[in-house]
This record gives C-alpha cells, sequence and structure tokens, in this order.
C-alpha cells in the first residue's frame, strides 16, 4: 500500500473554501481503480491546518492519479497555502515528495 499525505495551511478565510474543495476530490478520487481510501481533516492544535490523505493499491496506481486531471485541481489546491505546502507519498520502505510529482508530471508517457 502507498500512503499520499498533504498538509496545507490557507488563510483562515479560506480554510473552509479548501476543506469543500478537497471533499469533492475525495468522492472523484475513491471512485478510482486502485484508490483504498482518502481522508480528511484539520490539525487539532490548529484547526487551520488541513490535512489530506490517500491510500492506494500500489505504485503504479498512483502514479497513474498524479498525472490526472484530478490531481491538477490538487495541485491548485495547494497554492492556497499560506507556507510551502507538505506533501509526501510512502510505502513501508520509501518516502517520495514534491520532486516525485515534478518527475512524473513533466516526463513524457511510456
Amino acid at each position: 500500500m502507498i500512503s499520499m499525505n498533504l498538509k496545507i495551511v490557507p488563510q483562515p478565510r479560506r480554510t473552509a473554501e479548501l476543506i469543500h474543495a478537497l471533499r469533492i476530490q475525495m468522492s472523484r478520487t475513491e471512485a478510482q481503480p486502485g484508490c483504498i481510501q482518502c481522508q480528511l481533516g484539520q490539525d487539532e492544535r490548529n484547526p487551520n491546518v488541513v490535512l489530506y490523505h490517500e491510500d492506494w493499491d500500489g505504485w503504479s496506481e498512483i502514479e497513474k492519479h498524479i498525472r490526472s486531471e484530478r490531481f491538477s485541481r490538487i495541485l491548485e489546491l495547494m497554492e492556497l497555502s499560506t507556507v510551502t505546502p507538505e506533501l509526501s507519498f510512502f510505502d513501508i520502505n520509501e518516502t517520495r515528495g514534491m520532486e516525485y510529482v515534478q518527475k512524473l508530471r513533466t516526463a513524457t508517457p511510456d
């Protein structure tokens, strides 16, 4: 299983908007082959910190997702963050970050 974690800190007045947009993304993502689940929440100590999580069957499934138009929307939502958003992908053996997304989105498909 591959997990994706995303942390976004929007301006307080935009938190509800971000959560709404991520909920829409969740429903679309969970319908995709290979997606196990998505979760959305807020940091208990700072409710302005939005936490988004996806679990996937494997790297090939999440790579298709990262290259999709659906993921473009997630990248757009990351721009609402007032600090650098934190994005990571990991399995039990490896962790990958934003450089992984850039590599996949700029690479020519096989």
